[in-house]
């Protein structure tokens, strides 16, 4: 499966309609996974409960069929990031490699949403586990230079970006 990154903080709705019309228009098998810092957006987004979740599965031994909750979208898969977050390091471990393995297994897209990596550095570790990225930017409110090291970022990381969207153009 290839994994697509979404980094920002209004990405949450973005990633979740991409996931959506993956698994819709293509048939395809996706899995949407939230890395949080905080109470869960996709929870309350889609109406799942916020856990268990990626914090459970890296902290608390919770096995992946357990937390990949549905959503009325058939193909579609959501892990929410959990009833806490992830404790920095936990990101690069093998154990966080193997659980994204977990969950990529039987997957044809793995998507991963995040909040913003440069407000969050303790979050950047989740780009070895993204092959490719869209960038989502808030009109009005990301600069420039700051979605510039943002595209950087990745590249250094060995994630092709493959392009961005501008949420909350014209609001």
């Amino acid at each position: 499966s290839r994994s697509y990154g979404w980094a920002t903080s209004v990405a949450s709705t973005t990633a979740c309609c991409a996931a959506a019309e993956l698994a819709r228009n293509l048939q395809a098998k996706v899995a949407l996974v939230e890395v949080g810092v905080g109470p869960s957006t996709l929870a309350k987004l889609i109406g799942l409960p916020e856990g268990p979740g990626l914090y459970e599965l890296l902290c608390s031994g919770a096995g992946v069929k357990g937390c990949m909750n549905g959503c009325g979208v058939d193909g579609l898969s959501v892990v929410t990031a959990g009833r806490a977050s992830v404790p920095a390091g936990q990101l690069a471990s093998d154990h966080a490699r193997s659980v994204f393995e977990q969950i990529c297994a039987g997957q044809d897209f793995l998507l991963i949403d995040c909040p913003p990596l440069q407000a969050h550095p303790e979050l950047q570790p989740i780009l070895q586990h993204v092959d490719e990225a869209v960038l989502v930017f808030e009109a009005e409110r990301t600069q420039r230079e700051r979605a510039r090291e943002l595209q950087e970022l990745g590249s250094r990381a060995g994630v092709r970006v493959l392009g961005s969207v501008l949420n909350r153009a014209g609001r």
